[in-house]
């Protein structure tokens, strides 16, 4: 009687697996592409699956348990120019993707039954948008400046590249745009974090922040949403227009910083470390600026070692000739200012305005006395 008994639940058991394994069935058309390949990888950038595109179509099948973000490659036979990879969110299911030879550069059409995925497509339809209309604008740009390099004289069309260029710069990225169109109509969606991370939201970290701050509180209070909270909130405290934070150390008699004893000079911070060859050599360069009849009266400089070994600061400063304002608190990468004006490199360098207000930061260390002179010269 034990045996039968026995069989039934063997067989209850072995269907139960087979009906609780879960496979992802994925098609695609490629409408106008003969052969070629499409290629889905991981994060790690290795392969998952690989078929070939043939009279526009490809497809592929198998069981599916690990769910998350991919990209997924299109590569046409004979076709040498780069095609972007569509970025898509995968799970167990019938997935199917539409899109044709003469868009290739845009997000394709994808039905799935996942969530992720459906949030992804509406994203990507809005970037798509935006991204074709700051192209649209662009083109207009060039023609309009094509017509009033005729029109103009030099002088003024000179004038004219530089506000344009100046506007160019000013004008928000498509994915910047997309995001916050995203998450207005959107706000409880689930990927608003991942989105960031994708976009590079240190490009523009005040537009980045102040989307962050609408997102729902599970995705802020997630460990990498509170991640890209700490870096924006720091990031934003630095951008041009900031007052800068405080200088920790002290000067190498001992005597605390007042901002105060600058005067209303403008001014260089200049975070560096003794064992740092471009720090050292940078520092003649910043001597000349500074003894410049034309800019010492209204330039000065704040040299901050990030030094541990007073010897060794001393050292370097002397060497060096640094007749200037030093700073140390010789407590290295661990001293509040490495945190608190987020040294990522050394030398590593501010320029603040007579308030004390940042001017500019993160200066190309290489041609530190021209971006210097460039800032100076403006002056009145």
């Amino acid at each position: 009687m034990m045996k039968p008994l026995y069989f039934i639940l063997l067989v209850f058991v072995i269907t139960g697996c087979a009906r609780r394994r879960r496979d992802i069935e994925f098609s695609g058309i490629v409408t106008g592409v003969k052969s070629g390949t499409a290629i889905v990888k991981d994060e790690s950038d290795s392969t998952f699956y690989g078929v070939n595109i043939k009279d526009g179509y490809f497809s592929f099948k198998g069981p599916f348990d690990s769910p998350g973000y991919y990209k997924l490659e299109i590569h046409v036979d004979g076709k040498t120019d780069s095609i972007p990879p569509y970025e898509i969110y995968l799970e167990a299911g019938k997935y199917k993707m539409e899109t044709g030879a003469w868009r290739l550069s845009n997000y394709p059409k994808i039905t799935s039954p996942s969530k992720t995925q459906e949030q992804l497509s509406a994203f990507y339809v809005l970037y798509n948008k935006a991204d074709s209309e700051d192209m649209f604008n662009q083109e207009r740009t060039r023609e309009e400046i094509k017509q009033k390099s005729i029109e103009l004289g030099a002088a003024a069309f000179t004038r004219l590249l530089v506000k344009t260029s100046t506007a160019n710069g000013q004008r928000p990225a498509s994915g910047l745009i997309a995001l916050k169109q995203f998450v207005k109509q959107n706000p409880g969606n689930d990927i608003g974090i991942h989105l960031m991370d994708e976009l590079n939201y240190g490009a523009n970290p005040a537009g980045f922040y102040s989307i962050f701050k609408t997102l729902s509180p599970v995705l802020r209070n997630s460990e990498r949403g509170k991640y890209i909270d700490s870096v924006l909130s720091s990031t934003v405290k630095l951008l041009p227009g900031a007052t800068a934070p405080v200088l920790y150390g002290k000067s190498p008699d001992g005597a605390a910083f007042d901002t105060a004893s600058i005067g209303k000079k403008y001014i260089l911070v200049d975070f560096w470390r003794s064992n740092n060859v471009a720090s050292r050599a940078n520092h003649q360069k910043l001597l000349r600026v500074l003894n410049s009849p034309l800019f010492g009266k209204k330039f000065t400089i704040v040299s901050v070692s990030m030094d541990s070994n007073r010897d060794t600061w001393l050292k370097a400063i002397k060497e060096d000739g640094m007749t200037w304002t030093q700073l140390s608190d010789l407590e290295a990468n661990k001293s509040p200012n490495f945190t608190n004006w987020m040294i990522r490199q050394y030398p590593c360098y501010y320029l603040l305005d007579n308030h004390w207000h940042i001017i500019k930061s993160d200066i190309f260390n290489n041609n530190i006395d021209f971006e210097i002179e460039y800032y100076l010269h403006s002056l009145p």
